[in-house]
């Protein structure tokens, strides 16, 4: 699809915005890794930008990261642009003068969030996850999912589903064999990847700042709060089969909005008793979800299944309720919870 490039734009405004993109590429050349691809030899491969796209890219990513997703235009000449204006989607770069299109990305700009990090943040991803997520983000067939492992990896380490046929060997040299993840996406559109653990731990992958800052934002407005920090899980702690059962749970935005508007409690849970978490529902079972909306804020795995009362909040699964440092005190509202239903 051809996308119009053309604008007015007068030369001192075309000579300052070179000038200012000049300056932008030259401080971030030590950081950035630009890429665009192009079929070399029948293959589609990626290779360096060159300076003008680079250019170009760099103007695009210049701007602020809580910015609306909508397409950069440089000097009238090229456009830069996600598809669909959604961040979680590929990076198209177009020439207005002849309209061909080319996939471009920061490859030293792709990410991980790790909770099990110290801090918990985004980490710039290893070479094998930018590979794994650059060959999903601009698959043509935009996949559900794909499993990706090292040469030479065994077949009896691969994931659940997967199998020689559809697992994509990751085409770096020297990787040690048996890393083996899949790459997904959250029903938002959100990237993430699963590793091959017992737990099968998903962790975010995203190459747009601006996405990252407010998925940042959001855990830091849910986890700032001593009541919300994570303890060790007891040693005997409880197994829950998976279920179908139907549940309802608030959105994240409507989360955000139960904090910004609720009033002082009443009351508060005492810290003596805050340590002792409350029993569970009779029954309770967890169930994995991919909708990112209705995951608990803690493991980001399972549906949350736990509701709060008297407050009403409904925020985190069965099993990551008792690794609250407080599980008698809402981490939402500061109420204290009296049951669990």
């Amino acid at each position: 699809m051809h996308i119009n490039a053309n604008c007015e734009c007068n030369e001192n405004t075309s000579k300052n915005n070179k000038q200012q993109t000049n300056k932008q590429t030259n401080m971030t050349n030590h950081y950035s890794d630009i890429r665009i691809q192009q079929q070399i030899d029948g293959t589609m491969q990626w290779v360096p930008a060159p300076p003008d796209f680079a250019a170009a890219y760099m103007q695009y990513k210049a701007r602020p990261a809580y910015s609306p997703e909508v397409p950069s235009n440089y000097e009238t000449r090229f456009l830069v642009y996600r598809v669909e204006n959604n961040c979680y989607m590929p990076t198209r770069i177009q020439r207005s003068d002849t309209g061909d299109t080319h996939a471009i990305m920061d490859c030293a700009d792709v990410k991980v969030f790790l909770q099990d990090a110290e801090p918990v943040n985004w980490y710039p991803a290893r070479n094998y996850q930018m590979w794994a997520f650059r060959d999903f983000i601009y698959d043509p067939a935009r996949p559900e999912r794909k499993f990706y492992a090292s040469k030479y990896s065994s077949h009896l380490f691969f994931q659940r589903g997967s199998s020689n046929r559809t697992v994509t060997d990751i085409d770096i040299d020297g990787l040690s064999p048996n890393i083996i993840f899949s790459i997904s996406r959250n029903e938002n559109g959100s990237v993430y990847y699963e590793r091959n653990d017992a737990q099968g731990t998903r962790v975010r992958i995203c190459d747009h700042e601006g996405a990252r800052a407010g998925f940042r934002g959001f855990y830091n407005r849910i986890t700032m709060d001593p009541g919300m920090i994570v303890s060790q899980a007891p040693a005997q702690a409880p197994q829950f089969q998976q279920s179908n059962a139907p549940y309802a749970s608030p959105t994240i935005s409507e989360i955000l909005l139960a904090v910004a508007s609720q009033p002082m409690p009443y009351y508060t849970a005492s810290s003596a008793s805050c340590s002792i978490p409350l029993q569970l529902p009779p029954g309770i079972s967890t169930m994995k979800t991919s909708v990112e909306d209705d995951q608990c804020i803690l493991c980001y795995e399972n549906a949350k299944n736990l509701t709060f009362s008297p407050c009403g909040h409904n925020v985190t699964c069965s099993e990551c309720y008792p690794k609250l440092i407080k599980p008698r005190e809402c981490p939402v509202c500061k109420q204290c919870i009296t049951s669990l239903r």
